[in-house]
């Protein structure tokens, strides 16, 4: 809290969480942060990522959507989010239905934009026109790993947010940690690092992390 506090006094004004961090409790200590600030803050967070063992616990379906909004607006301490985004693509709900559903979200005040998180070009394209042809709210920002050695934003997405008029912002700038050094060739990477808790790291790292967690 004192972290966000310095942060807002030196003029940082964009914080981005998800429903997943923590399990919850980096909205809860964001809410208690931001709590008597909300008007100096654009306040953007995730859905679609959950991994609920229960049905309908999970995903982008009309009902959990709305769900996890009211889940997020509670634990944030807010009646509404600036951004929200689908934290990854869900190939099991029609871009029609999520889009519907964050568009009546829109109009009920919950929401203010609509975005997306760890989308390929063609699937931004996909649910633009779909907006455009309903007359619904479209994506605003996609938000994308990128750094010095994935730099698949310049390939596609780039071009895509130009012709469709997205922001682009990005996470991950030091690849896990692998651009800081601390993971050594031929050594293992410690059990609580990001690289073993975050299996998806490991095609970035390969066989500093070592024999066994490189087959995951």
């Amino acid at each position: 809290m004192r972290i966000i506090d310095e942060a807002l006094e030196f003029g940082i004004n964009l914080i981005d969480t998800s429903n997943i961090y923590g399990k919850g409790e980096s909205e809860r200590t964001i809410g208690k942060a931001i709590k008597n600030k909300r008007q100096i803050v654009v306040l953007a967070t995730k859905f679609g990522a959950e991994t609920a063992d229960k049905v309908n616990q999970s995903g982008a379906s009309r009902r959990w959507i709305r769900t996890a909004v009211e889940q997020s607006l509670s634990r944030l301490q807010t009646d509404y989010i600036d951004l929200y985004q689908l934290h990854l693509p869900f190939e099991f709900v029609a871009y029609e239905e999520i889009l519907w559903t964050l568009n009546d979200l829109v109009k009920e005040g919950k929401i203010q934009h609509i975005g997306t998180s760890n989308h390929l070009g063609w699937q931004i394209v996909q649910a633009q026109n779909i907006s455009d042809r309903y007359g619904i709210q479209r994506i605003a920002s996609e938000q994308t790993p990128y750094s010095i050695i994935n730099r698949k934003m310049e390939f596609e997405l780039a071009e895509v947010a130009q012709r469709y008029d997205l922001s682009l912002f990005v996470y991950s700038p030091l690849s896990g940690g692998l651009l800081t050094g601390k993971y050594k060739a031929g050594q293992a990477a410690r059990s609580d690092s990001r690289a073993a808790v975050l299996k998806r790291v490991c095609r970035y790292v390969g066989p500093a992390i070592g024999r066994q967690q490189t087959q995951i």
